[in-house]
């Protein structure tokens, strides 16, 4: 686990490469503690830079920038590549890999690229990664991200051939010639989600790599191309072509053999490991697992939030017990929140709106005075539905998708007409009976968006709606800029779906490698922390597409099939119901603990230093949050996140 740097520069326009790379890789230096190397050559216009986080073969043999045995190709990678062992056995029956310099994975996958050819190698990888490959035989460079986008690529094309790249903008943004104005779609689409989906970045002249992508430049005229080499909507048509017709219990047994292998490739390491442990399925899944095929004693880490509806502390501790780990908790001190969410506002290389970065950042730091890599459960509720608005949607579809437009429409008009707030008053009662929802709600927000769903004109866009924190950027933004997202495509790519399927599509597409996958990888590699995340594996989502409906929610449960393996190693009195992750009671904090600094960060005064907003607009929508006439917490979390990282950045400069 590292980061990685590199620029072409091929009339070294940039001035001296060396310091130009040694700036690049000091602002990533988070990333990889142990060691820095930079690669120079002249001759291709091209400079790599690495920083190291040690975690299989510490040795100086390991070290990167990395050369291929015949030379052709450099490299420089960040991440884990699981199953290189067995790549290992595979290329030395064959002559490829006769010599090993190290024990580590870069080389064998140097080895697999000469052997196979980019293309090939890729298929042939299991793991998580991001690499910048340069071929001297071919003069380019390839820039290749994994299949769910678990580590992230960044790059910046420049005139006159100029082209960097880097895990993080904050490379990127000491190069002098770099322009870092905002990008004003990359700022409307923040304010809708929450954040910045690929290839958008905050920057205009900075993009991230999507995931399952590679971009080759030729360094003869500095032509980028991209590509997509892998692509879950490939699965899904492959799946509708050969679906599974096991019943669940084979189902199960066939799909429990693939997680085993999962968290066994997962264990290889030369430093401390341990897992994160909620009280949900997928942590207790991993752990359980982990301890099964680890002979060493294995620690586990949760943090405890002081709100019942959010804290999971005293069940995660119940299950670390009878599964015999090792286990820590932490607890998120209320009076610490703003300080926390000012640090990460200071920290995060573009603004990021999901507030259970809070846990996750203090949690990570705690992980790492013990362990440097730790396992995760993430990935089980896209990869088998254990969202409440993949299903919600599935029953939103069953119920109205027969209806016509104009009927869906008025009976939309009719809702949105009855969720005023004064509604709320009594609303309490009825929410008590629609499922999924929280005691916390309030009943005019939930049928404003059940208006909102039966008036879309496409019931294609529901998955996106449902997942939206702000559905009229518009109203606060003083430029909204539309931006058509690069997901759109793939989705009627992928053709006429079942609903439950299409959500959980637009979740891998879009919520994971935007959101949950970002926040892993910022709030842990800030500590040089490892997170490994066993569910995302693409042998695992290749026989999830395969699964029906049926089987995913058997029982009329969520994730039917890990919940048969978790009850199969731990009482099933002791896992939670409800999917709570690392959330935060965001919207009571606001009007308390963080009611400070939000009304300091929505001011008059810092709204308009931000230069983005209508200030009357926020400001109003802040005092009917307070007034609990609506609950804006995700909007108004978006807007300040916004704001804050945007002023701060002013201030640095």
């Amino acid at each position: 686990m590292c980061g990685i740097a590199g620029i072409i520069d091929p009339n070294a326009l940039l001035g001296d490469p060396r310091a130009i790379l040694r700036g690049m890789a000091n602002a990533l230096s988070h990333r990889g503690p142990d060691e820095e190397q930079l690669w120079i050559d002249q001759s291709l216009g091209t400079g790599l830079a690495f920083r190291r986080l040690s975690i299989v073969d510490l040795t100086p043999a390991a070290s990167q920038p990395m050369q291929s045995a015949s030379r052709r190709y450099v490299i420089v990678f960040n991440g884990e590549i699981y199953n290189f062992r067995s790549l290992e056995s595979e290329l030395k029956s064959m002559g490829a890999l006769s010599h090993r310099r190290s024990t580590g994975d870069t080389e064998v996958l140097l080895a697999a690229i000469e052997h196979w050819g980019l293309d090939i190698a890729l298929t042939r990888l299991v793991g998580m990664f991001a690499f910048a490959l340069v071929d001297r035989e071919s003069r380019t460079v390839s820039l290749v991200r994994d299949r769910f986008g678990v580590k992230p690529l960044v790059y910046s094309e420049q005139p006159h051939g100029v082209v960097a790249f880097a895990s993080e903008l904050a490379a990127l943004r000491t190069i002098p010639s770099f322009d870092d104005s905002l990008d004003p779609s990359a700022v409307t689409a923040f304010i809708r989600f929450g954040c910045i989906p690929a290839p958008l970045s905050i920057h205009r002249h900075a993009k991230k790599l999507e995931p399952g992508s590679m971009a080759v430049i030729q360094l003869d005229g500095g032509a980028l191309s991209s590509r997509r080499w892998w692509s879950p909507v490939d699965a899904i048509i492959a799946a509708d072509g050969n679906p599974t017709r096991a019943p669940f219990t084979e189902s199960v047994g066939r799909l429990e053999q693939a997680v085993e292998l999962a968290v066994r490739d997962r264990l290889a390491s030369d430093v401390p490991l341990g897992a994160w442990l909620s009280s949900g399925i997928d942590s207790t899944l991993i752990v359980a697992m982990a301890k099964e095929h680890r002979p060493l004693p294995l620690r586990t880490f949760s943090a405890a939030i002081d709100d019942v509806e959010y804290d999971e502390s005293a069940s995660a501790a119940r299950i670390a017990a009878h599964l015999g780990t090792a286990h820590t908790t932490l607890s998120i001190a209320t009076h610490e929140i703003a300080a926390v969410s000012d640090h990460l506002c200071a920290t995060f290389d573009e603004p990021f709106g999901d507030s259970s970065a809070i846990p996750v950042a203090a949690l990570s730091k705690a992980t790492r005075s013990h362990v440097t890599v730790v396992l995760s459960g993430d990935g089980g509720d896209e990869l088998f539905a254990g969202y409440d608005r993949q299903r919600h949607f599935a029953r939103f579809d069953r119920l109205c998708g027969w209806m016509p437009q104009w009927m869906r429409r008025s009976i939309g008009s009719l809702i949105g007409f009855a969720a005023h707030p004064a509604i709320n008053r009594n609303g309490g009662q009825v929410l008590a009976w629609i499922p999924g929802a929280r005691r916390s709600e309030l009943l005019s927000d939930r049928l404003r968006l059940l208006a909102d769903l039966l008036q879309l004109r496409d019931l294609g866009r529901a998955p996106s709606l449902l997942s939206e924190t702000c559905r009229d950027p518009a109203r606060f933004l003083l430029n909204p800029s539309p931006w058509q997202s690069p997901n759109d495509d793939l989705m009627r790519r992928a053709g006429r779906m079942n609903p439950l399927r299409s959500s959980m599509l637009f979740d891998v597409l879009h919520g994971l490698p935007s959101d949950l996958l970002v926040k892993n990888d910022w709030c842990s590699m800030q500590v040089g922390l490892e997170v490994r995340s066993p569910l995302l594996d693409h042998r695992l989502y290749e026989l999830s597409c395969a699964l029906t409906p049926t089987i995913l929610l058997q029982g009329g449960r969520s994730k039917a099939p890990l919940r048969a393996m978790v009850e199969a190693r731990v009482p099933p009195s002791m896992i939670s119901n409800t999917k709570r992750g690392f959330g935060v009671p965001l919207a009571r904090w606001m009007r308390h603990d963080l009611r400070d600094w939000m009304e300091s960060t929505l001011s008059r005064e810092s709204l308009a230093a931000s230069g983005l907003f209508h200030e009357r607009s926020v400001q109003s929508l802040w005092q009917d949050h307070l007034a609990h006439r609506t609950d804006a917490h995700a909007t108004l979390w978006n807007i300040a996140v916004l704001t804050r990282w945007i002023n701060q950045s002013k201030r640095r400069a």
